[in-house]
Parts: structure tokens; C-alpha cells; sequence
């Protein structure tokens, strides 16, 4: 009785821990997530990094032990609709019956007099007009769009991994990527479609180059011209700094 008693106790604790894990879970998520941006973009610091990925891990099992219980709930409320449309369709279908039924019945007690009556309707004289032919449109093929080979879809994939990880200029980046060995035609594509403003790259590489240490205007305005962004980038940066 005592093994029974024990096995029945650990079965409610469990039950109780994974019901609070569960309600939990998002916060967790939403914590993990966040460290992992701060501890990325704001404040680098690769252990307290790995410490929130895994945070947003277990956050991530408990969202979906939630979404599981919500689905068998969901799954129920639709058995309980399609029951009550199933009924609802079933009475409809007896009221069309019953009215049938009685309108073969005031058909048959008609007098017979109203149906032996005939009505002589003219029929309408229908002039035909002669068809106006239209002309016909030309037909314009559509374009065909040039197909981008692979090593230009990947200059461009990877530039775009790189602006979410940093800010870089339209220089910066280009040589970020022929550093990476991507040809040069790749590379000159990919920095010419990313999709970026590089006015906000500037000013957001000069916040955090203030973050990191005091600088003049002037020494930022060179430490930006240093990195690739032209004179007007570093200019707008240099104007635009939070007071």
C-alpha cells in the first residue's frame, strides 16, 4: 500500500510541475529571446548568450506542450459544432418535407376550372441587329525574368545574415564578402540588392562605437569614414546622435 501511495504522490507532482511548466513556458520563451538579442547586439557575451538560447529551448518545449492541450480543446469544440449543424441540417430537411406534402395537397383541391383556362401570350418581334466586330488586342508575351544562379543567391543570403548581425557599410560589407571568397560579380550583386538604408547602418555604428568609448565628432566622423560609409553617411550619423 505504501509502494501504491507513493507511486500515486509522484504522479500528482509530476502532473503539477508540467501544468506550471507549461503556463511558464512563454515567459521563458520570451526572456530566452530577448537575452539572446541583448546579449548579441547590445552587450556581447557568448556565455550568457548560450545560457538564453538554451532558456529559449525550453521555453520553445513548453509553448508546445500548451499548444498540444489547446488543440485537443479546439478539436472538441469543433466535434460539438459539426454535431449541432448535423442536427440543425436534419430539422431543415424535415420543414422542406412537411411543406411539400402540403403544397401537393392545395394543388390536388385546386378547382379545375382554373387549370383548364389558357392563356395566349404574343410573342415579341426580335430584330437582329448585325454584329459589330471588335478588333482584337495584340497579345504581349510577358517578360521572361532572368534567372540568378546560385553563388549570386548566396553572395545575397549572406549579406543579408551579416546586417542582421551588424551594421556595415556598402564598402564594408562588399569586402566583407570577397573576403568570405565570394567572386566579385556576386559580391557587387548582393551589395547592390540588399535591402538595407545605410544612413541608419552609419548612425547605428556610431552608437555603438559611443557605447564602447567617447569620441570627438571629428574622431567619429573619421572612424566612420575608416569603415566604408561615404561622407554624406558619416555626416548624417554625426547629425543625427541622441543628445
Amino acid at each position: 500500500m505504501k509502494t501504491i501511495g507513493k507511486w500515486i504522490g509522484g504522479f500528482v507532482v509530476f502532473s503539477i510541475v508540467i501544468a506550471l511548466f507549461s503556463i511558464i513556458s512563454p515567459i521563458i520563451l520570451i526572456l530566452g529571446g530577448l537575452g539572446i538579442w541583448y546579449y548579441t547586439k547590445k552587450e556581447p557575451n557568448p556565455q550568457k548568450m548560450k545560457i538564453s538560447a538554451v532558456a529559449t529551448v525550453i521555453g520553445l518545449f513548453g509553448f508546445f506542450i500548451l499548444l498540444g492541450s489547446g488543440g485537443a480543446d479546439s478539436e472538441s469544440a469543433a466535434n460539438t459544432t459539426t454535431s449541432t449543424s448535423t442536427q440543425t441540417k436534419k430539422s431543415e430537411t424535415a420543414v422542406s418535407e412537411s411543406a411539400s406534402s402540403e403544397s401537393v395537397v392545395a394543388e390536388v383541391a385546386a378547382p379545375e376550372a382554373a387549370s383548364s383556362e389558357i392563356v395566349i401570350a404574343e410573342e415579341p418581334i426580335v430584330v437582329e441587329e448585325p454584329a459589330v466586330s471588335v478588333p482584337s488586342e495584340p497579345v504581349v508575351a510577358p517578360t521572361p525574368v532572368p534567372e540568378i544562379s546560385r553563388e549570386f543567391r548566396n553572395a545575397l543570403g549572406k549579406a543579408n545574415d551579416y546586417l542582421n548581425y551588424s551594421s556595415f557599410s556598402k564598402q564594408g560589407l562588399y569586402d566583407q564578402l570577397l573576403y568570405e571568397g565570394f567572386p566579385e560579380d556576386a559580391t557587387q550583386y548582393a551589395v547592390d540588392n540588399v535591402v538595407t538604408d545605410w544612413n541608419a547602418n552609419a548612425l547605428q555604428k556610431a552608437i555603438d562605437y559611443l557605447d564602447y568609448s567617447s569620441f570627438s565628432d571629428q574622431g567619429l566622423y573619421d572612424q566612420l569614414i575608416y569603415e566604408g560609409y561615404t561622407a554624406e553617411q558619416a555626416q548624417y550619423a554625426i547629425n543625427n546622435l541622441p543628445q
